[in-house]
């Protein structure tokens, strides 16, 4: 035989839909895999597998209420490969691809066209993708369950001694997967019984026999010591840690408790069925005909439409929901979907089903597509959910740019000044200087060689800078407030090439005083006949003393630091006037009158806060006078210790004090 023919031979042998399937599962899981920044649970999850390298050995949390096989292998692949988004997801995208490959292998229970197809049902799943390349548990959990089925039906039709351990193994890798494994294996029980209960309704066929078993007693001890062994190990940390032993029991408590509780995960009971209108539409016509052709099922196909009805049903009822747990519902609509379509394709309207399929196909990978490379950070998609904005690359990529120059810079130091900080401490991980506060904790120095401040901290941190800054305005992600990112000038121009720094601290002094204008008419219009610095607002004129003829108006500026709040500031005015606090009017005195007493409450944050004060008078006696209630509750002129303005404003002016 020659080369030529022997490799025509070998190439007729392959199975090329087999190969078009698993290249579309690599293409859709890998590809841009890493584009999508973390979500929040994912910079937890990357966290927890830091710290088994920062402890020695894997710690189990039990008000974490997640098993900790996930954990090992990205620290395994974070060990073995390296830190990156791409690598913190590689382990879910791995067994995704292979949770399809699993499918197919189904071929010898409902034949090779409804495996087939329910596999790729499964690859062009919105969800199954979406949260198949995300780093969580669900994926790893619906890998097992569908192990425990495969060696469900292997024990039935053929009982090799293989299949034993798939169950096994499947039920072990669920309990060190996640705590809902409870609610799964009840609803898959009661679905049995439930099937056997109907199944004096329907015809029967040889699909629930039995075959022989070729495993034994001990076979079935073995499989069960392995599995007890597995979760002993991972659970205690390979027994370093036996505490978490114990926490296998004790996160039951923690896991049930978030079930029942109301709180920002509580979504209503048609939740479900409202995100597989927008995405799951595969699911949706599989649960349908499951209903319509109940009959015409076989008993396994029957046993997980049951088992799907009740587990939809169970997690419609529990009030938390979290998107991500509707791949744990809906697979294995996936397996009755390839059923039905295998047996339609067998009918006269082959063709008519052909088409329905492709054009079904071709809008769920559009869906996916759209999903995964396009809509990834899109709050407006309901799978985005709570998740990280891409521009949170503003703060991050200037970071790992700079390390890419100098590994030294690793030892910049950072602060994180925001009440919601992840799923930062795992992207900037290998960073040693960075410091997180939050709940109105702070560093001792606001100034650091980058910053990412929230914006109501902003005023605070600024009045504090005493170096300039590059400055980047981001949101991290949806229902939470802006932020400001903050490059050391000095750190970071080379990072920046061509651009001049956005903050520069205002040339300060202590015990400054504001900048006073004034204007020889009542509307502070037109330009100021003087300018000066006045140490405080504490004027009262009258007679030839009057600073300018009336009719005149003033105008004191610059910044007032609040040492503590709320505080009550009083405005005294003759003939009237206002007061702004950034830029908001909280006082506004019309007049003319005399002397008068206006109060107002600041709240917000302390430190320092623009000020802009007016006044205007209209003859006879002048007043402007700006007090506080200071600490000892004592009415106190607002003294030049607490006021400071931009000096430049004078340069080139005259200044008069």
């Amino acid at each position: 035989m020659s080369t030529e023919t022997f490799f025509k031979n070998k190439i007729k042998k392959i199975d090329w839909l087999f190969v078009s399937l698993m290249a579309a599962a690599i293409f859709f899981h890998l590809f841009m895999l890493g584009v999508r920044p973390p979500h929040h649970d994912e910079g937890i999850n990357g966290w927890f597998a830091d710290q088994m390298t920062f402890h020695g050995c894997y710690k189990y949390d039990p008000s974490n209420y997640h098993g900790p096989l996930h954990f090992y292998t990205v620290f395994l692949f974070q060990t073995l490969i390296g830190r990156s988004s791409f690598i913190l997801r590689l382990p879910t995208a791995l067994i995704s691809i292979l949770t399809v490959f699993l499918i197919t292998k189904y071929s010898r229970f409902f034949g090779r066209t409804a495996a087939y197809i329910a596999a790729f049902a499964f690859v062009l799943s919105p969800g199954m993708e979406f949260y198949g390349r995300y780093a969580i548990h669900e994926s790893d959990f619906v890998f097992f369950f569908i192990l425990i089925f495969w060696g469900i039906l292997g024990l039935y039709k053929e009982g090799h001694k293989k299949y034993l351990w798939s169950v096994v193994l499947g039920i072990t890798g669920l309990i060190v997967t996640k705590e809902t494994y409870i609610i799964h294996l009840v609803c898959f029980v009661a679905a049995w019984y439930l099937l056997l209960y109907l199944d004096k309704y329907f015809k029967n066929d040889d699909s629930f026999i039995p075959a022989k078993q070729s495993w034994n007693k001990n076979d079935l001890r073995n499989s069960i010591l392995v599995g007890i062994a597995i979760i002993l190990l991972l659970y205690t940390g390979f027994f370093v840690n036996y505490d978490g032993f114990f926490g296998i029991f004790e996160t039951m408590a923690a896991w049930t408790n978030t079930g029942v509780h109301k709180g920002g995960h509580s979504k209503p009971f048609s939740y479900w069925m409202t995100l597989s209108l927008r995405y799951e539409h595969i699911f949706l016509i599989a649960a349908f005909l499951s209903i319509q052709f109940f009959s015409k099922l076989s008993r396994w196909s029957r046993l997980l439409t049951l088992y799907g009805f009740l587990t939809l049903g169970i997690y419609s009822v529990i009030s938390y929901k979290t998107p991500w747990c509707i791949i744990s519902i809906i697979w294995p609509f996936y397996f009755v979907f390839g059923e039905l379509a295998a047996d339609f394709i067998k009918t006269k309207w082959k063709t008519e089903v052909t088409f329905a399929l492709a054009a079904l196909f071709l809008l769920s990978a559009f869906l996916t597509c759209r999903l995964n490379f396009f809509h990834y950070d899109d709050n407006k998609e309901p799978y985005v959910y709570v998740h990280t904005f891409r521009n949170i690359d503003k703060f991050v990529q200037p970071l790992l740019k700079i390390v890419k120059v100098d590994n030294a810079n690793y030892n910049l130091t950072g602060h994180v000044i925001r009440d919601g900080e992840w799923p930062l401490p795992w992207i900037l991980g290998d960073f040693t200087m960075i410091g997180y506060y939050t709940n109105n904790t702070k560093p001792l120095s606001y100034d650091g060689d980058f910053l990412l401040v929230e914006s109501k901290k902003i005023m605070e941190v600024e009045s504090g800078f005493k170096n300039k800054y590059f400055v980047e305005n981001l949101t991290m992600r949806d229902s939470q407030d802006p932020s400001k990112a903050y490059f050391s000038y000095e750190k970071f121009k080379h990072i920046f090439p061509n651009r001049t720094p956005e903050f520069i601290p205002t040339p300060l002094l202590p015990g400054q005083g504001l900048l006073a204008e004034y204007f020889i008419n009542k509307n502070w219009s037109g330009e100021p006949v003087s300018l000066k610095q006045a140490d405080k607002i504490d004027f009262y004129w009258e007679g030839e003393n009057k600073i300018l003829p009336a009719p005149f108006s003033a105008t004191y500026s610059g910044d007032i630091y609040f040492p503590k709040t709320p505080r009550e500031i009083i405005f005294a005015s003759d003939d009237g006037g206002f007061v702004e606090i950034n830029g908001q009017r909280i006082i506004d005195d019309p007049g003319p009158h005399g002397i008068t007493e206006t109060k107002y409450i600041v709240q917000g944050e302390k430190g320092w806060k623009k000020i802009k004060v007016g006044f205007y008078d209209e003859g006879g006696g002048a007043v402007v006078k700006l007090f506080w209630i200071d600490d000892l509750g004592n009415k106190t002129i607002v003294t030049k210790e607490f006021l400071r303005f931009n000096e430049s404003q004078l340069e080139n002016k005259g200044m008069v004090k």
